[in-house]
Parts: structure tokens; C-alpha cells; sequence
């Protein structure tokens, strides 16, 4: 039987052990905890390897700030995972070009990697679309300058068609005059 000061020595003992597993953590593994409870934005504050730090940030949304992380120089056995992720970010900001070149240099040391390889089609399918959309809106620009031209000439033509006829009315009245004179 344990009476009420050693309750109370090891109720002390197991609090402090909690405590001191707490300060014994290090950065790195308060951003895994943080992580891993989906505290993301925790997670981006704690980690200080850029590729873990990145990948909270994705999870966060930041994909301008994950491309910047996954850009940096890696560890090495995540530097082709961060070059798949530099993709997803760049393919999330809008920049095909960026995350073309970050899937074509992956799939140059892990040929087989299937994602990366999906990912690098839909990629190139979206910036061929766009650059398609890009063509079409330059024949549009001009069809729509040489109709803004049509139609500003027309108004031209009308202008100078009313100033004629004005003077046509001009003459005729003063001939008219001169008629009734004589």
C-alpha cells in the first residue's frame, strides 16, 4: 500500500517525466507532432528542414512558399521527392513551364515513376491548351481591331457623306437665290 507522500512523490515523478519529454524534443519533433495532428501552420514554424517544412506548407495551401522550400538543396534521399513536390507547387501557382522542368528533371534519375509521369502529360496538355487559348485570342484581337477599323471608317465615310451633302445644299440654295434675283 502506498501512502499519500509516495502518491504523491510518483504523481510528481510521472508529471515531470511528461515535462522533461516535452523539452527534450527537438524542433523537428514538435513539427512532426504538429504535423501529424494537422497543425500545419505550427508545423511550418518547427521544421527547419526545408523539405519537411515545404510539405507543411503544401498542406497549408502556401505554394509559393513550398516551391521556395522545395527548391532548396535537399537531403538526399528526399531530393527527388522534393523535385516531384517543386512540381505540384509550380503545377498550384499557375507555372506549367516551372513544373514541366521540375518533372522532366525527376523522371531523368527515376524513369519509372508513374505520377511523375502523369503529372508531366497533364502539365504539358494544360500549357498547350493555353498556348492554343493564347493563339485564338491574338486572331480575335485582330479581327476585332480590322471591325473597330471597318467601323470607324464607316462613321468617317458618314461624316464626309453629310458634309457633301451639306454643301450640295449650300449650292443649290444660293443657285436657288440667284434665280429668284434675276
Amino acid at each position: 500500500m502506498v501512502n499519500r507522500a509516495g502518491a504523491w512523490t510518483l504523481g510528481l515523478m510521472s508529471l515531470g517525466t511528461l515535462v522533461l519529454a516535452g523539452l527534450m524534443e527537438n524542433r523537428e519533433q514538435e513539427g512532426e507532432a504538429a504535423f501529424a495532428q494537422g497543425h500545419f501552420e505550427e508545423a511550418i514554424k518547427r521544421f527547419e528542414d526545408p523539405y519537411r517544412r515545404g510539405v507543411a506548407q503544401y498542406r497549408a495551401g502556401h505554394y509559393q512558399e513550398s516551391a521556395k522550400s522545395f527548391d532548396e538543396p535537399q537531403r538526399n534521399e528526399v531530393r527527388l521527392d522534393a523535385l516531384y513536390n517543386l512540381g505540384n507547387s509550380r503545377f498550384h501557382l499557375g507555372d506549367f513551364p516551372g513544373a514541366i522542368e521540375a518533372y522532366e528533371t525527376l523522371l531523368k534519375e527515376r524513369t519509372s515513376d508513374a505520377d511523375a509521369q502523369y503529372n508531366l502529360s497533364v502539365a504539358r496538355a494544360v500549357l498547350t491548351r493555353l498556348e492554343g487559348e493564347k493563339d485564338a485570342d491574338k486572331v480575335d484581337k485582330k479581327q476585332d481591331k480590322k471591325e473597330d477599323q471597318k467601323q470607324q471608317d464607316k462613321k468617317q465615310d458618314q461624316k464626309e457623306d453629310k458634309k457633301d451633302g451639306q454643301k450640295k445644299d449650300q449650292k443649290e440654295d444660293k443657285k436657288d437665290g440667284q434665280k429668284k434675283d434675276q
